[in-house]
């Protein structure tokens, strides 16, 4: 009797082993676009879509690289597991950009495809861009106004602000309220660091999730792309 509740729970135990590496395979896995653009301060996406790129993927962890060609007009890459990479854009008439990234995969639904903005400077495509390390922080006069307002300047530099999901367990204790989630915003509009600094605990995480998922447009100096700092203000509502 002993031996045969001992092979049930093994049996059990590798159920579980096989339900578990199958969700996280769900979970790790999704397809990459890059969308390509022109860097011009003052411009609308719409106008300076670049296509027919060169686009070179390597992962970080294996030097795995694969290329994209010039067939497709909007790089695509498939099946790509969670991790850290770089990708390299070509394009004549324009400088040749590099840039290094986490790819986060959150989906278990189905195979997601993240779409990821690059931005091209016109020049030699010999020529690497680099951007000097400049950035600064964004501020408002009456900034704490404003940011209870929802209209800090942060807010209205976005593409696409995403809205939270309202958690679960908040919505089960009516949790609500403003919850200031401050963003660093790189050379492309792209979220790299988001920190929810108040609001209620229990929807922080979601504020922070949103916040990494938003897309803003470039921020100039002097004419060229620089990373802000700011605060994304999200108010959730039971």
């Amino acid at each position: 009797m002993t031996n045969k509740l001992s092979k049930f729970g093994f049996l059990i135990l590798l159920v579980g082993i096989f339900f578990v590496n199958n969700f996280n395979a769900q979970t790790t896995v999704c397809n990459l676009q890059i969308d390509v653009f022109e860097f011009n301060n003052g411009f609308r996406l719409r106008d300076y879509n670049i296509e027919n790129v060169n686009a070179i993927l390597t992962d970080l962890a294996t030097e795995k690289t694969v290329k994209s060609g010039e067939v497709a007009k909007t790089p695509l890459f498939n099946n790509l597991t969670a991790g850290n990479y770089r990708i390299e854009i070509i394009k004549n008439g324009y400088q040749r950009r590099i840039k290094e990234f986490e790819l986060l995969c959150n989906n278990i639904e189905s195979i997601q495809t993240i779409s990821k903005p690059l931005f091209l400077q016109k020049g030699d495509s010999k020529e690497i861009t680099k951007f000097e390390a400049k950035s600064f922080t964004v501020k408002d006069d009456n900034s704490q106004d404003k940011f209870e307002s929802s209209k800090s300047i942060v807010n209205s530099k976005s593409r696409s602000l995403v809205s939270p999901n309202y958690p679960a367990a908040a919505r089960a204790v009516r949790a609500s309220g403003a919850v200031n989630v401050q963003v660093t915003i790189d050379e492309d509009g792209e979220i790299i660091m988001a920190n929810a600094v108040s609001g209620h605990p229990l929807l922080r995480q979601a504020a922070e999730k949103a916040a990494k998922e938003s897309r803003f447009s470039p921020t100039f100096l002097a004419g060229q792309p620089v990373k802000v700092t700011g605060i994304i203000l999200y108010n959730f509502v039971p």
